[in-house]
């Protein structure tokens, strides 16, 4: 995906100028963050927190708010 808009963003520039020069550099900017989009061999080795379910949720905001009552 990111080699297609990198690719579609030089056809870009190479038809247009001014704003939409600067909107697709911005862009980039964005899309070359690897913060926001790391590459794939950081995802592979990530972890991901998965939901805990309605019942440990349940469970959870009990307690919450007997915590809150004894403030």
């Amino acid at each position: 995906m990111m080699e297609y808009i990198k690719v579609n963003y030089q056809k870009t520039m190479d038809d247009k100028k001014g704003k939409q020069h600067q909107y697709f550099a911005q862009l980039m900017k964005v899309i070359d963050n690897q913060a926001l989009y790391p590459p794939e061999s950081v995802i592979e080795h990530g972890k991901f927190q998965q939901d805990v379910g309605d019942k440990a949720n349940q469970l959870y905001q009990k307690y919450w708010q007997l915590l809150k009552a004894n403030q």
